[in-house]
């Protein structure tokens, strides 16, 4: 409607409806609104604002029946409606009542409200507890299908002007306490607190804190997810025990909200709850009463019967609504309406739901039964081509269209769009069926459902995978293993039904592979003991299992997924139709996935060194990428050419661009300059110097003739293509900018950084429009959504966050990684967003539902760190994996195995007398050891971010730590107590060293310095400030007086710890140096670089004596054993290398085992080339007999 519409149809509106839209606007009360204008119910209210939505052309409501949520809904759209055309009538902020009616409330996935009658006292007596007796906890319990969740729909409906917030989430799909915690919170405070602590206590105290600070109303249906079947009532499932835990404190800690829970069972403690507080309160639901159930019917149709028909029946029934509404469409389509002749032919056997399902289920035909298992598996609705996919019978593809429709008339489908679904309880009830069927055919051996379904799929999304594990693959096992009394027995029923499928000849497709394999993988069983080779594998899920030397020869793999071989990703791109994203590695590939079935397409590997930055052509013919190794390249996307490679960069490049014409690219680097070439001549036209500092950013207009950039130097600039000049220099931001987006409408700009925000420009004026506030550490990328209304940021603090570009308000936050983020960016047609991390992991979300759909999972386990263990022939290093090895240096055998970190393991240290071992790890915590039994001491506490290095006092008694948060910490190793934090660095420090005395620490940061403290009084002593980039290691020599750094400036800088001085600066590496470390006797130099080089120096002369070969990648740490006479390397390429230092010979590789390592694939089908080149590199190999 237009503003004349609008404002015509104002003025028709009777006196009374034109009253309620008024109270509407204000944002009265229901209670205000029927009091001015003697409305006498609520459903006769209901009745004008539906009246109201007609009047407006607010959309229909959807049910005929009582649909109160639904209309709901529809009161923001009226606002808004009135708020564009006649915004006087509004008494407060059009934005504040939109807020407080729409986004101050969360129905998430609740259902419109279907049947719903009587429950009047019911609902008397829930408003009662919860608004006069202000009750902190509700209980809601009943069977299946009595109408639990209509009840708490109606109840919330009804008192939600009593409340500040109101949340409702579906816990059908189980979700983890912590994430239902962390989503929780994120709403209640207003998209506002990213930054959640690990522990689930204390995110239960941070969600206390916003029910004491605001009146929130939290729903929480189905809880009986979280429960255990098969033992008492009311235990929780293993891992699910904090639900016990939240309920506890929201019942006994004090605050001002209540969570109304619905489940079919009472939870676990409820009743002790009950009895401790007169705050906690619990409502057992029974069936309607025959009034209320006869409306039921009224509703669906024309029946007959006399009153004692109809009261046999809703009794027979328990007044279970669900049921009622089953049975009402049955006497309706098979006995014409007529009660007593249904009542005549012996249905009151029927008198359970169990009972009426299983009548419905021994009723349907095979080809009904095969499809309500795959609906019962999928769980999500799902449409025609997805259930052709799954069926492997051609008579059942063929026969898919009847055979839907016969089960949309025998009522079991529900449809929505041109999806389908089964019903929560037919879902349930059909899960158990097939549970039932699988158990039984893999104890017997005959299978059939076992060969016919997938249990679980590879091409869903990760939710909905991740309850196909728990629900039914777990249940499974967890059945089979009570009943055979062991897994060994288990082992034996798989391993006979795998051989007997390999004897059939030719392969029959099928899911019992798959299955079986899925199955071992859900007990978390290593696969190990068997032979998986001449099978037909469908639907195997093989991304977190360890396949060692399994043998697959000759198998042929359908819709499987393997864990793939990439790291760290820092920049992504999709094609132009949306069906290819591609994503810059760390190691120097370019990968290049399916974006509908995550399968990886192909791998681009030229670069030597990460990249980047890459962006497809506007035609998507072409690909251009930006690297580490100063190079651009240009691609052949169809056949993965290299066509050009460019360098005019002197430093890395850390942003590269198409112009939309095509025409152009732009590049932008550390070396602070953008460049413009030209796509058919390959020619640099222009060279922009202006920026002061690193550039990290830049971006086209749509128009093709601007050009936007951001600097560390904190400066966004406008340039004119043309001209070639800088119209424009933005300056707001306070710390580097590190990522620069054009809205597709060509008028705003937007620029993040290590601020902490993102800010909105006007392109015309340069004026800042918005400063969007909310993350907590730098945000590295940003990017708007193709309709110009929102815009994502992807940071430091694991989060992406959603943002309405209009209001500058945080609509969503996801908790989305384990590591910073570094890219987001939306797909073309804006329905999905791909975010991708350090964390190895590539994330695909649904942009309209906010979860998400895939998770493309990387593997890389690089070592980081080496350090020999004193008076013995081992060696430790810390692992990605979480993991400390410990080697020996003759044999190559890892001899010990440290376990307990969650984390990447960043450092490692040894006391001077090889006691005791410690660890630092990327979650800021560090661990002691016992070298020799493995025990771990302690945990030391303190840190808030990675622990990049740490080091032993020369008598064993103090470690030292340096930390991404900033400070150098010192700790008493008896006790664990920190004993002191040096705070005077101004970024992170990533290094630090005792000089032999042990009264001397040495430090080396971000912030370019090293800094020489006193060990005894904390004072810092002395700053050395020659490097002009990131210093990362920093090694006294053996007489501690002289001081060794490696800095991202390429060079190694010796230093005079007396006086400070700079004594020599050794040049020869090409990237930044990594790690420094001097020989025992102090004559020799060892560095190791990003250039994969260790080069040794002399340290008096600082003359370079010799490379020590290459590692495929950076080098992180360097070591001398304790006599010498070899020196150790480790490297992102995963491996430790030992050299001899005399010879500069090469002695050894040490390697943790691959997650593939051994895996026979010789003779595979159904994987592409780049599939199994990445298996190769996992550890995979072909033509290997066994």
């Amino acid at each position: 409607m237009n503003k004349q519409q609008v404002t015509e149809k104002f003025k028709k509106l009777p006196p009374k409806r034109k009253k309620v839209l008024l109270g509407i606007l204000r944002e009265d009360s229901q209670k205000k609104i029927m009091a001015d204008t003697g409305i006498p119910s609520q459903d006769a209210l209901t009745q004008h604002k539906r009246k109201l939505y007609a009047d407006f052309k607010i959309d229909t409501i959807r049910h005929e029946l009582d649909d109160n949520r639904s209309g709901e809904r529809k009161l923001p759209k009226l606002v808004a409606l009135f708020a564009k055309y006649m915004p006087e009538l509004l008494a407060r902020d059009e934005h504040k009542v939109i807020a407080n009616r729409n986004q101050r409330q969360d129905w998430g996935d609740a259902p419109d409200l279907s049947v719903f009658f009587g429950r009047t006292e019911e609902l008397d007596t829930l408003e009662q507890w919860i608004i006069k007796d202000h009750c902190r906890l509700v209980a809601i319990v009943g069977m299946a299908g009595i109408g639990k969740t209509d009840l708490s729909l109606k109840l919330a409906g009804n008192i939600q002007e009593e409340f500040e917030y109101i949340i409702w989430r579906w816990l059908f799909n189980a979700p983890r306490v912590k994430d239902l915690l962390a989503d929780l919170i994120d709403f209640l405070s207003g998209r506002q607190e990213s930054d959640l602590p690990d522990t689930m206590g204390d995110r239960i105290s941070r969600l206390l804190h916003y029910l004491r600070k605001h009146r929130c109303l939290v729903i929480l249906d189905n809880w009986e997810t979280v429960l255990q079947g098969n033992t008492s009532a009311g235990q929780y499932r293993k891992g699910y025990e904090g639900y016990d835990q939240l309920l506890k404190q929201v019942g006994e800690v004090h605050h001002k909200s209540c969570l109304l829970l619905t489940s079919r069972e009472k939870p676990h403690n409820i009743g002790r709850l009950t009895t401790q507080t007169k705050l906690v309160r619990l409502q057992k639901l029974d069936g309607l009463d025959y009034l209320d159930g006869r409306k039921i019917f009224k509703k669906i149709g024309f029946f007959s019967g006399s009153n004692e028909d109809w009261k046999q029946l809703i009794k027979l029934y328990n007044g279970n609504p669900t049921v009622l509404i089953f049975v009402a469409k049955l006497i309706e389509g098979i006995y014409e309406g007529n009660i007593s002749e249904f009542l005549s032919q012996n249905q009151v056997m029927f008198s359970r739901l169990e009972y009426f399902l299983s009548w419905y289920f021994e009723r349907i035909s095979d080809k009904e039964k095969e499809l309500v298992y795959w609906l019962a598996i999928n769980r999500d609705a799902v449409s025609l081509p997805e259930l052709r996919k799954d069926l492997l019978s051609s008579s059942a593809i063929r026969q898919l269209p009847s055979t839907l429709q016969s089960l949309l008339d025998r009522l079991l489908l529900a449809k929505s769009g041109k999806k389908f679904t089964l019903k929560p309880v037919l879902i349930e009830y059909a899960t158990e069926q097939l549970i039932a069927q699988v158990c039984q055919e893999i104890n017997t051996g005959k299978i059939d459902i076992l060969n016919s379904h997938a249990l679980l799929k590879v091409q869903v999304k990760d939710y909905v995978r991740d309850m196909q594990s728990q629900l039914i693959l777990r249940s499974i096992t967890e059945n089979l293993i009570s009943f055979l009394g062991s897994k060994s027995s288990l082992d034996i029923r798989f391993k006979s039904i795998i051989s007997t499928l390999q004897k059939k000849s030719p392969l029959k497709a099928g899911y019992a592979a798959g299955n079986i394999i899925n199955l071992l993988s859900s007990m978390q069983k290593g696969l190990s003991q068997y032979n998986f080779s001449n099978l037909n594998i469908r639907q195997a899920y093989l991304t977190g299992t360890i396949l060692h030397y399994i043998n697959f020869s000759r198998s042929d793999f359908i819709d499987c997924q393997f864990i793939e071989n990439f790291s760290g990703i820092h920049g992504l791109a999709f094609n132009p139709n949306g069906k290819v994203l591609a994503a810059g590695g760390f190691m120097g590939e370019i990968y290049f996935w399916s974006a509908e079935n995550g399968q990886l397409l192909s791998t681009y590997k030229e670069h030597i060194n990460g990249v980047r930055s890459i962006t497809f052509s506007p035609d998507g013919i072409k690909l251009v990428s930006g690297g580490e190794d100063k190079t651009i390249k240009l691609w052949d996307v169809h056949t993965g050419k290299c066509l050009k490679t460019w360098q005019g960069h002197t430093n890395w490049i850390r942003s590269v661009t198409f112009s939309p014409d095509g025409n152009l690219i732009a590049s932008g680097g550390e070396d602070k300059t953008i460049k413009l070439w030209d796509v058919y001549t390959c020619k640099c036209l222009k060279t922009w110097q202006e920026h002061e500092d690193s550039v990290h950013s830049i971006a086209f207009s749509p128009d093709s003739k601007t050009l936007v950039s951001g600097s560390a130097d904190r400066t966004v600039r406008i340039w004119d293509i043309h001209t070639g000049q800088c119209t424009k220099v933005l300056q707001a931001h306070t710390a580097w900018i590190w990522s620069v987006a054009f809205n597709p409408d060509g008028q705003t700009i937007a620029s993040s950084g290590d601020d902490r925000t993102v800010r909105i420009w006007d392109v015309h004026t340069g004026q800042c429009l918005k400063i969007l506030q909310g993350h907590t550490a730098r945000i590295r990328s940003i990017a708007f959504s193709p309709n110009n209304q929102h815009l994502a940021s992807g940071s430091d603090d694991r989060t992406v966050r959603i943002w309405n570009v209009c209001t500058g308000e945080c609509l969503k936050t996801h908790q989305a990684h384990s590591h910073e983020i570094g890219s987001v960016i939306y797909s073309p047609d804006g329905l999905t967003l791909s975010s991708g991390s350090l964390d190895h992991t590539v994330k695909i979300w649904d942009v309209r539902t906010n979860k998400c759909l895939k998770i493309l999972r990387g593997y890389t386990n690089c070592v980081r760190t080496v350090a020999y263990i004193p008076n013995s022939s081992t060696l430790a290093s810390g692992h990605e994996d979480y993991i400390v090895r410990v080697w020996d240096i003759h044999t190559g055998q890892c001899l010990k195995v440290l376990q307990g970190h969650t984390n990447w393991i960043w450092s490692v240290a040894v006391s001077v007398e090889g006691r005791i071992l410690a660890s630092g790890c990327e979650d800021g915590l560090i661990k002691l050891w016992n070298v020799r039994t493995s025990q771990c001491l302690k945990t030391l506490r303190g840190h808030t971010h990675r622990v990049r290095s740490i080091a032993f006092s020369p008598d064993s008694k103090t470690l030292v730590s340096g930390s991404a948060d900033g400070t150098v910490r010192l700790w008493d190793i008896h006790s664990g107590e920190c004993l002191e934090i040096l705070k005077d660095h101004t970024d992170w420090v990533w290094s630090v060293a005792f000089s032999s005395d042990g009264l001397t620490l040495a430090s080396g940061s971000e912030d370019n310095t090293v800094k020489l403290w006193d060990v005894h009084t904390g004072q810092c002593l002395r700053t050395l400030k020659d490097h002009y980039n990131f210093v990362w290691s920093v090694a006294f020599s053996p007489d501690s007086k002289i001081l060794a750094s490696g800095s991202s400036d390429q060079t190694v800088k010796l230093w005079s710890v007396r006086t400070g001085e700079c004594l020599r600066t050794l040049r020869g590496h090409n990237y930044r140096v990594c790690s420094v470390t001097f020989s025992p006797d102090g004559l020799t130099l060892a560095s190791g670089s990003e250039d994969n080089k260790v080069k040794l120096w002399d340290v008096h002369t600082g003359k370079h004596l010799k490379n020590l070969g290459e590692h495929n990648s950076l080098v992180w740490s360097t070591q001398f054993s304790y006599d010498g006479q070899f020196l150790a390397s480790c490297s992102e390429d995963e491996t430790i290398k030992l050299w001899d230092v005399k010879s500069g010979e090469y002695l050894k590789t040490l390697r943790a085992p691959r997650p593939y390592e051994g895996m026979n694939i010789t003779g595979i089908s159904g994987l592409t080339e780049a599939q199994k080149s990445t298996l190769k590199s996992l550890g995979a190999v072909e033509n290997n007999h066994y």
